[in-house]
This record gives C-alpha cells, structure tokens and sequence, in this order.
C-alpha cells in the first residue's frame, strides 16, 4: 500500500512538475511582450493608456510573430523613427482599384 502511494505521489510530483515548466514558458513569453510593450510606449508608438492592451495583444502572438515584431521595433528605434503598425483600407482606390472598376463592381452589386 505505502509502494502505491509513493507511485501516486511520484505521478503527482511529475505532473506538477510539468505544469510549472509550462507556467514559466507562459511568464518568460509574458515578459517579452510586456518588455516591447514598453519599449514600443519610450518610443512613442504606444500610448501610455493603450499597454495593457498591447500586452494583451502580443501575448496572442506566436514565438515567431512576437520576434518579428521585436525586429521590427529594434529596426525603427535604430532608424530613429517609431514603429507604426499598418492598417487595411476600406477605401477600394488605395486597394488598387481603378475608378472603372469600381464602377463595374458597383453595378454588378447592384444587380444581385
């Protein structure tokens, strides 16, 4: 019986062993995003009010995303300009249609 329960608690100890391993992955990735959080915010591409929800957002990201993302700030500080994060326009003409064709798209819409 004692044989079973130092078999269970050895199963537990690893168990938990493992848990923490993971834990430690999660805070040291936790931490980088926190620390280009911060640098972003001393270079002026984020504001003070918007690192939480940066935070947030880079501790979504991918090992690979988040390094680019480091490059990516590394780069500009050394450039000596902030790092500006592109956004999609809705704006048809900055997507590379022509105003012909988006007459042709409008009036094919418009029919169905």
């Amino acid at each position: 019986m004692e044989n079973d329960l130092q078999k269970q608690a050895a199963m537990a100890i690893g168990t938990l062993q493992s848990e923490v391993d993971d834990l430690k992955v999660e805070l040291a990735f936790y931490k980088r995003a926190s620390a280009l959080a911060f640098k972003l915010n001393n270079g002026g591409s984020v504001a003070v009010e918007d690192i939480p929800e940066a935070i947030e957002g880079f501790s979504k990201k991918t090992e690979e995303e988040l390094s680019v993302i480091e490059k990516a700030a590394e780069l500009s500080s050394k450039a000596g300009q902030p790092l500006t994060f592109g956004r999609l326009s809705d704006d048809p003409q900055a997507n590379g249609m022509s105003p012909e064709d988006i007459f042709i798209q409008n009036a094919l819409l418009d029919e169905y």
